[in-house]
């Protein structure tokens, strides 16, 4: 066989593996944690997306609220519990219109579940393959398996999703793909307060080395998403500013710079202070860019309970370097035990604020961002 011929049969034998692995994981999620359950987030995203496909463009309503949670739990939610709102925007049903396709909301929320492991999972392999550093497979493992991102998987969350964006749009623009990586980038804006700053970062690189078809990229896609968003749901943006305000009054959430300020002012405004230093200091790559905007996004935007805190796997594989590994292995720990244990009220948001500070430390240590 032809050296040349290895690299296409290898990527042709790949392509089954990852198949089986999905169904598996899928066949898995279901049997263990989505049949017969009473909620999943992933639940309300399919039934926004199964409306828009009946022709009911309206997401964003109380009457389509209502009607989606008739259409899942057989009844309206009471008043003063989550009422599990379509809050996100509505470019997301175009990404999610093969999973609207299925007709049974638990088998739709496992086939996502497994889809979440394999984009995870290909985010871990991004990062492995672009650093300098070495990334044995084992702390690839150990991320996937740590307790935010099963917390993420169990509840049918988006965020790995976000993770392979960020990952995989990083490694395209280091190997000067740069339209890929833009259209990639552009897919992320599904989940605004987790990749608007790490986006952010991309402009660095862009600006200085006027590597303009990676905006060229980013713009299109964005304004084709958002195009055929509209022509699928109609005008959503006022609808949907709205129902993220109406999210923020039932749903849990936690705002850093609000929360620190509660403790003194001079806390809230030295936490800004340090993550300036800390992203302007990175900035002479793009992955040390990307590893601390991602935890620096996490401080400036507001956040909801612990499924966000994924995305910290990307930065921590990226501080798995020299003083950085103890660190890492550190965090990790404290993640689990964080998990079986409650010292304070609210200790959800003791994680989502500290988790990113530690994740940034940890980065410090590491001396990340390495030499360009």
């Amino acid at each position: 066989m032809p050296l040349s011929a290895s690299p296409r049969l290898y990527r042709i034998l790949v392509l089954p593996v990852i198949v089986i692995l999905w169904l598996a994981t899928a066949f898995f999620a279901y049997r263990t944690w989505v049949h017969g359950a009473d909620h999943r987030d992933f639940y309300p995203r399919w039934a926004g997306v199964r409306r828009v496909l009946a022709g009911e463009g309206d997401l964003y309503s109380a009457e389509a609220t209502r009607a989606m949670q008739i259409q899942l739990y057989g009844a309206p939610i009471p008043a003063g519990r989550d009422q599990q709102g379509f809050a996100y925007p509505a470019q997301l049903v175009v990404l999610l219109l093969p999973f609207g396709l299925i007709p049974d909301v638990e088998i739709a929320t496992a086939l996502w579940q497994g889809a979440s492991l394999i984009l995870l999972g290909a985010a871990f392999w991004a990062v492995r393959r672009s650093v300098s550093h070495r990334l044995p497979l084992w702390i690839l493992l150990a991320m996937v398996v740590w307790n935010y991102p099963l917390l993420m998987l169990f509840q049918g969350q988006i965020t790995a999703f976000i993770c392979a964006i960020l990952a995989g749009a990083a490694a395209l623009f280091t190997r000067r793909r740069d339209a890929r990586a833009g259209v990639l980038l552009a897919l992320g804006v599904v989940k605004p307060e987790l990749i608007a700053f790490p986006a952010l970062a991309f402009l660095f690189p862009v600006l200085r080395e006027k590597r303009w078809r990676f905006l060229w990229g980013l713009l299109g896609t964005s304004l084709l998403l958002f195009l055929v968003s509209v022509g699928l749901t109609g005008w959503w943006v006022p609808d949907w500013l709205n129902s993220v305000r109406e999210y923020a009054g039932y749903a849990r959430v936690v705002w850093a710079p609000v929360e620190l300020w509660q403790v003194h002012p001079l806390v809230a405004l030295g936490l800004l202070a340090g993550l300036a230093w800390m992203v302007w200091r990175s900035r002479s790559t793009l992955w040390g860019l990307l590893g601390t905007s991602i935890p620096a996004g996490m401080l400036i935007f507001p956040q909801t309970l612990l499924w966000g805190l994924t995305v910290l796997t990307i930065p921590l594989l990226l501080a798995y370097r020299r003083a950085g590994r103890f660190a890492v292995w550190l965090i990790w720990v404290l993640g689990w035990v964080a998990l079986f244990i409650e010292p304070v009220p609210e200790w959800w948001k003791v994680q989502a604020v500290g988790m990113p500070l530690l994740t940034l430390g940890a980065l410090w240590l590491a001396g990340v961002p390495e030499k360009p």
